[in-house]
């Protein structure tokens, strides 16, 4: 539901949907939780979609962790569309750049995102996007970042 807010706007889609995914959470969770239980979930949920462009300090890790996923989501599947109807900006060129994202077991912290493009435009939706919400997010301590660019040496990041 963190993106449920584009459905009006995009400039400020993390506020308008913290108001439109109210409701909602409170209609589908009263079937399986008491008040309390639905209260305490709901907070959880709000503050993931409030906080999840970075703009926001979150205090919960679940919040925090879907800032760093909603940061992942950069490949060039998600720039085409715009891209085809003729926005174009370093993030759709960055973005059209990317692969794919890869999660795997790291090799010196838990996690290691490998961010793999076929040139080096992508370096800067990993640099720009997910780098800094990782940062904003405390996470630099459990993940490791890795761009890999088809035909040059792998870039480590954190």
């Amino acid at each position: 539901m963190h993106d449920i807010g584009c459905s009006v706007c995009r400039e400020g889609h993390d506020v308008v949907g913290t108001v439109i995914a109210y409701p909602i959470i409170q209609r589908i969770l009263k079937k399986f939780y008491n008040q309390e239980k639905l209260d305490k979930i709901s907070c959880f949920v709000l503050e993931s979609i409030i906080c999840h462009m970075g703009y926001q300090d979150a205090t919960s890790f679940e919040a925090r962790l879907v800032e760093v996923a909603d940061s992942t989501d950069v490949t060039k599947w998600r720039a085409r569309i715009p891209f085809s109807i003729g926005k174009a900006d370093i993030h759709k060129f960055s973005a059209l750049a990317i692969e794919e994202v890869n999660f795997k077991e790291g090799e010196k912290k838990p996690l290691r995102i490998e961010v793999v493009m076929e040139n080096p435009a992508g370096i800067f939706q990993t640099e720009e996007t997910m780098l800094k919400r990782i940062r904003h997010a405390r996470f630099e301590d459990i993940i490791e970042v890795v761009a890999k660019i088809k035909g040059e040496e792998e870039i480590r990041y954190l």
